[in-house]
């Protein structure tokens, strides 16, 4: 009964041995954490068109309203909303002079938005589409991703400091802060390239193993 014991005992070490953690579910718990930003992007969408619309009522005099019957007379679209924003890079702290496209800059969040609501449910289409790929296609969306955020949350950043200081005196106090949306956001990219990062140290650890001929 002893031997047995102690055969059950070594057969049962061997087993856990032979456990292999599961990769990909790291990666897909990556994406789950992007997918937590989809609600941030809709809360800071909507402050950024409520924002939007107090800069604009500041165009709504005699002459702007005759421009926009001319326009219409002839069929001309409206001439599209650029706010020339100033970014600052984090890692050096140089700033710089972009310019934001309003529409399409409100589209392209609004396309993010959905993309990431998606990856939150294991059975949308989207969660399981990106589930379909093989890994490497997978951390290479999640890098692009990752990388695009960073980049957004610094045209949020800027764009939110315009907005504050845009308007009319009287109009600030209709201005809607975006500080905590984009503390959140931030929190959650970071906590997505953590999840991410966890995967590659996993992968070149057991790669390394692997070159030393010593299986897990």
């Amino acid at each position: 009964a002893i031997v047995l014991s102690k055969f059950e005992i070594a057969s049962s070490k061997k087993e856990e041995k032979k456990i292999k953690i599961d990769t990909k579910e790291m990666l897909m718990d990556s994406v789950r954490a992007l997918g937590s930003a989809a609600p941030l992007l809709e809360q800071i969408s909507q402050k950024i068109e409520d924002n939007h619309k107090v800069l604009q009522s500041e165009h709504n005099g005699f002459m702007d309203k005759l421009l926009a019957l001319i326009r219409q007379a002839f069929n001309r679209p409206e001439k599209p909303v650029v706010y020339t924003v100033t970014v600052t890079e984090p890692l050096t702290q140089s700033r710089k002079q972009e310019d934001v496209k309003y529409q399409d800059f409100l589209t392209d969040l609004n396309r993010r938005r959905r993309t990431y609501n998606s990856f939150a449910v294991k059975k949308a289409p989207g969660y399981i589409k990106i589930e379909s790929q093989e890994e490497k296609s997978i951390l290479e969306y999640l890098s692009k991703q990752i990388s695009e955020c960073n980049h957004l949350m610094q045209l949020l950043t800027a764009l939110d400091e315009y907005f504050k200081s845009a308007p009319l005196v009287e109009n600030r106090p209709r201005i809607k802060g975006l500080k905590m949306e984009l503390t959140s956001l931030k929190n959650c990219i970071v906590k997505t390239n953590q999840r991410k990062a966890e995967y590659t140290a996993l992968i070149e650890e057991e790669e390394q193993l692997r070159k030393l001929g010593i299986s897990q």
